[in-house]
Parts: C-alpha cells; structure tokens; sequence
C-alpha cells in the first residue's frame, strides 16, 4: 500500500512536466511564416537595420539598429533625410543608404500570403 501511494506521488508530480514539454509555444509564427534567406540577402552584421518608424503630425522617427533616430538627426556617419511608411533614407557627403522595414522576400512572400484580392463576383454597392 505504501509502495503505491510513493509510485502515485512520483507519478502525480511527474506527468504536468512531461505534458508541458510536450506543449507547442502558441506565440510561434507557423513554419510556412518563417523565411530562410539566400546567402546573397544576408547582409553583415555591422550594417544598419530599421526596425521601426512612428510618423505623425507633429513628428517623423525612426528606429535603426536599436537606435532612436529623429528627422535630420544623425546615426552614425549618415544624416536621415527621409521617413516613409516603409522605409529611410540615409545620406552622408559620398553616399547614401536605403533601409527598408521589409527585405525584398519579406515583402514578396508578405504581398502573396496575406493581401488578399477582392473576388470579382463580389460587388459593392
């Protein structure tokens, strides 16, 4: 009788593990999401990357590399001199850089998997 209440005990306290290993992390974009980029996209880790823009009436941000950046402000060598939806452009006296939230594939595989077009049998009245 003692043997099976200490095996139920171990048990008990064992299988919540095992079943919560076992459990997917619902967080995780689905396979199909993911890209795996050719070696001729990857770019160096030292070049600049935009993560994120916040344009409003009063204001044109942008973040580059985990930097906070301004309109005109300055990241690095290069002076920002434009904010769009999508993407900057930065320029120094010898050259410029365009930064895009979405790489070419991103946006490609973006475009066909989640815009959708508007059967033509459907009508708007």
């Amino acid at each position: 009788m003692v043997k099976s209440v200490i095996l139920f005990m171990i048990l008990w306290h064992a299988i919540p593990g095992v079943q919560a290993l076992s459990l997917p992390d619902p967080m995780r974009p689905p396979d199909a999401m993911r890209i795996v980029p050719n070696a001729e996209s990857v770019e160096s880790a030292t070049s600049p990357v935009l993560q994120s823009v916040l344009i409003s009436a009063t204001r044109k941000i942008a973040v580059i590399s985990g930097q906070v950046v301004i309109l005109n402000g300055i990241f690095g060598e290069y002076r920002l001199v434009s904010i769009t939806q999508s993407s900057v452009l930065l320029k120094n006296r010898t050259s410029e850089k365009k930064l895009f939230l979405l790489s070419p594939e991103e946006l490609q595989f973006a475009n066909a998997r989640f815009i959708k077009k508007i059967p033509q049998q459907v009508q708007h009245k």
